[in-house]
């Protein structure tokens, strides 16, 4: 059949599609021939006004049937004006029926094992950095079984990136390895101890630059901490549109590693119970 239509046909009422060898039969109004005609007119690409061509008196008016031979369709021409550049990986419904994966946690009910983002959030001097730091430790020692009691802990490479400076860091890993009975040279956590910007699209301290940095650490992080949204951040922190951009930005290193990324930030000061700024960022864990 055709594939240039008018983006589909209305068959007229009384048309009975049928074969050549039903044609003649008492109970069938159409012929053969009509028959015949109708699917040569199809099969040869014509746009057909099928609902006035059953009608004699338009053939008498109009004669033959004319139109647009058959081409490009509209998809094909589509197809031309949108190629396809990357394939967006995704699944059907039938996938996820049939396959589903149940969520994998490096810490149970708390970060999550591969691409994901998680956001941890507080007051200054709340301690949110000390639980940042434990749970990036608790991962990266394989000596450690157990994080708050939590059964559930996988252990894998942590970078941390101290937007805020190495030394308030330094101390408290001294400490926590301390406090554990760690071999500071078992955990494979490594600390960026830099300022820089996720979302700048300019200079050496962008995503793209964060990347290569990572690679050159190791090629299988499981987890990434940005530690705080303010000092990873060229845009304004309060706009929708530039917190977007700065996720983004995390996204592409989840995506790239396959690995989980989180965000410590500050809370608001008139609600200590939010996140401060663009509720983007709370929106996207």
């Amino acid at each position: 059949m055709s594939k240039v239509f008018n983006e589909f046909i209305n068959m007229p009422d009384n048309y009975n599609p049928v074969t050549p060898n039903q044609a003649n039969s008492k109970n069938n109004v159409n012929t053969e021939e009509e028959f015949n005609e109708i699917s040569r007119i199809l099969d040869e690409g014509y746009i057909l006004d099928t609902e006035n061509y059953a009608d004699e008196s338009y053939q008498d008016t109009h004669g033959e049937p004319t139109g647009t031979p058959k081409g490009k369709t509209r998809i094909d021409k589509l197809r031309e004006k949108y190629p396809l550049k990357k394939k967006y990986s995704g699944f059907s419904f039938a996938d996820a029926c049939n396959n589903p994966k149940p969520r994998k946690w490096l810490i149970k009910n708390y970060i999550y094992e591969g691409r994901a983002s998680g956001l941890i959030y507080g007051e200054s001097g709340g301690g949110k950095t000390f639980v940042a730091i434990d749970m990036a430790c608790s991962i990266a020692a394989s000596e450690i079984e157990t994080w708050q009691g939590m059964r559930s802990l996988k252990h894998g490479d942590v970078i941390y990136i101290a937007g805020e400076g190495g030394d308030g860091v330094k101390k408290r890993m001294a400490g926590w390895a301390s406090e554990n009975g760690v071999n500071p040279d078992s955990v494979r956590l490594y600390v960026i101890d830099e300022s820089f910007c996720l979302d700048s699209e300019t200079g050496d301290f962008n995503v793209d630059n964060t990347i290569a940095n990572i690679l050159d650490i190791t090629e299988n992080p499981a987890l990434v901490i940005f530690d705080t949204v303010n000092r990873t951040m060229e845009g304004d922190e309060n706009s929708a549109r530039d917190m977007s951009k700065y996720i983004r930005a995390g996204d592409k290193i989840s995506a790239v590693f396959d690995c989980c990324v989180m965000y410590i930030h500050h809370s608001g000061k008139a609600d200590k119970k939010s996140a401060r700024g663009s509720s983007a960022l709370k929106a996207a864990e």
